[in-house]
């Protein structure tokens, strides 16, 4: 179901209620009820004597009917009924991504909530005992009477890191209602409470044979909830493991019968990271119809300027550019809907803080034996590469979490900020950044980085908002198996980290669950390929004049961030040191221009 959420709590409410029904256009409804007005679009949900409002997914529907004593298979329906059964703890039981808003006329109570995981999106705005709400940014500034301005501390973040802390986004006073929370609308007052968090328990007793076979039946059910029978799917297939994954459980299933094309990109242009072979093998093993998409002289910047015209703020990634083709071309197809294999570096990877357990326990030797282990480091690694791991992985992973802040403040900004960044920004950089919160999570070290990485980390990364819009312009439903799974990520916590080390490969477990699933020469491939060299490509040649006009105005506003002559330095970095890094940091400053001209 597709469906847009927006409306007021509290104060105003009734004076809002015309405004809050034309918000989302013709095609939304609405009602209002004392403190609360509400919009929706997708059509009139199925009432009994409370409203639900579902947007999103419900993975686990049919189970959960099930387990109710319901033949319905209307979401709204088998929630209401969830509800009457179990209250808020309801929510608990849900699996998917979804924002759910409940109001119950007759006691003028109700709340809104988010998944576990913090896929679906939910806005806030607080203001003077009123509450604005919407499943888009876009539409809650509709809202509002006043639009407001970046948030400077905000942009800092953004700027130096490509992120944001959890909850924030880059308007002031917009919050982003985290995964795992809801908030009760009751008394006229809004209060945000958690009904869901990872919680660590000791790491089942398995051999790596059991292990691989309980992670791949997640992954299939996983990827069956993810790819619908009955109508045609696409698959976005590359030559890495993680699509490769995805692709071939999606070509298992039988049962309902599915209608698989793999679509890919190529590149004929950089013959060093097109993977034309690698899907070719892929395809033909898997007797899947394919179909080839070539990149060549994209723009990057042409189509992070759509996306910031469609939903007036900046696209978290500058690869976007290279994404959209593809899914256009799917949707044109008649695809329904498209899986992909993001997310799996993070949910098949390992946690190298496993170093850090070791020497919290004063195994230092210990230590030094499991950092042999740590993907990438070679069957005969030097001493000296071994201890640096230890002391990065070790050493600092294990260190309390209040040192990290008092060495920062110690040694200063200029150590921590990027040079490009104003004295001022700096500061507030230093005061805003902290790479090691995930400690405030109680649990072994490894699992702590793994659990934040997993949940809240994507948040931050604004991975699921990117991906829904991303998917929205193209006019497809996109899925993602490996990034939306709530149970599949508590499995993935729950095994024991070293079945996740291996000196050659990364995701060797991954690669042991799927064994005869895979041609070897994927399953087994050791090397990645990386694609960065598209969006270098791009920024010094089709954006190149662009890049040079947004950068070199006067009255540009990232001047009040930035450092004028450093950045102008970036810009004339030869080719030949040009890396992914330099790359990210040119197109986060030039988004962050469009930002300023909205």
């Amino acid at each position: 179901m597709t469906r847009d959420v927006a409306g007021v709590f509290g104060r105003g409410a009734n004076a809002a209620r015309e405004h809050v029904r034309r918000l989302l256009g013709s095609g939304s409804d609405g009602c209002e009820s004392g403190s609360l007005a509400i919009a929706w679009t997708g059509g009139k949900p199925a009432r009994d004597r409370r409203l639900v409002l579902v947007a999103g997914r419900l993975h686990n529907l049919p189970a959960l009917a099930a387990e109710l004593g319901e033949d319905s298979q209307d979401a709204e329906r088998v929630v209401s009924l969830a509800i009457d059964r179990w209250d808020e703890e309801a929510l608990g039981k849900l699996r998917g991504g979804f924002v759910i808003a409940v109001w119950d006329p007759g006691t003028s109570t109700g709340f809104l909530a988010v998944d576990q995981l913090g896929i679906g999106g939910l806005f806030l705005h607080r203001s003077s005992g009123r509450l604005s709400f919407a499943t888009e940014v876009r539409d809650l500034l509709r809202l509002l009477a006043t639009r407001p301005a970046p948030a400077p501390d905000r942009v800092v973040q953004w700027l130096a890191g490509g992120y944001l802390a959890g909850g924030a986004t880059l308007y002031e006073g917009i919050e982003r209602l985290e995964g795992g929370h809801l908030v009760r609308l009751e008394n006229g007052g809004a209060q945000t409470v958690s009904y869901w968090g990872p919680r660590y328990a000791p790491p089942l007793s398995i051999t790596r044979t059991e292990a691989a076979a309980k992670l791949v039946s997640a992954l299939t059910r996983s990827v069956a909830a993810s790819v619908p029978g009955g109508s045609r799917a696409g698959l976005q297939v590359s030559g890495g493991l993680d699509s490769s994954i995805v692709a071939a459980i999606a070509c298992r299933l039988d049962q309902p019968p599915r209608d698989l094309a793999a679509y890919s990109l190529v590149h004929p242009d950089h013959p060093d990271i097109d993977e034309s072979s690698l899907i070719e093998r892929v395809t033909t093993f898997l007797g899947m119809p394919s179909e080839r998409i070539p990149v060549s002289g994209s723009s990057a910047l042409t189509a992070a300027l759509e996306f910031q015209l469609a939903w007036e703020l900046p696209t978290t990634t500058p690869m976007l550019a290279f994404n959209l083709p593809l899914l256009r071309r799917a949707a044109a197809d008649g695809i329904a809907v498209m899986a992909d294999g993001e997310g799996g570096d993070e949910l098949l990877g390992c946690s190298e803080y496993v170093l850090a357990d070791r020497v919290r326990r004063g195994d230092v030797r210990g230590a030094i034996s499991l950092a042999r282990r740590l993907p990438g480091v070679g069957d005969d690694p030097g001493a000296r590469f071994l201890w640096a791991l230890v002391r990065e992985f070790g050493l600092k992973g294990a260190a309390p979490h209040a040192l990290h802040r008092t060495l920062r403040r110690a040694l200063g900004a200029r150590r921590y900020a990027p040079r490009w960044l104003q004295p001022s920004a700096a500061s507030r950089y230093l005061e805003l950044h902290d790479e090691w919160a995930w400690k405030a999570l109680e649990g072994p070290r490894w699992w702590s980085y793994l659990a934040d990485l997993l949940t809240s980390g994507r948040v931050r990364m604004g991975a699921y908002d990117l991906l829904r819009r991303r998917a929205a312009l193209a006019g497809v439903t996109n899925t993602h198996p490996l990034l939306e799974d709530l149970d599949l990520v508590e499995l993935v916590l729950g095994l024991p980290p070293e079945l996740a080390l291996d000196p050659v490969l990364t995701r060797p477990l991954a690669r042991d669950a799927v064994a005869g699933l895979l041609p070897d020469e994927i399953r087994l491939r050791p090397d990645k390929v990386d694609f960065s060299r598209l969006l270098i490509d791009a920024l010094g040649g089709p954006d190149r004049a662009l890049v040079a006009e947004l950068l070199g105005a006067r009255d540009a506003e990232v001047w009040a961030y930035v450092e004028p002559e450093q950045v102008r330095g970036l810009l004339e970095v030869p080719r030949e040191r040009r890396s992914t890094e330099w790359a990210r940091v040119v197109a986060r400053l030039d988004r962050r221009e469009e930002l300023a001209l909205s």
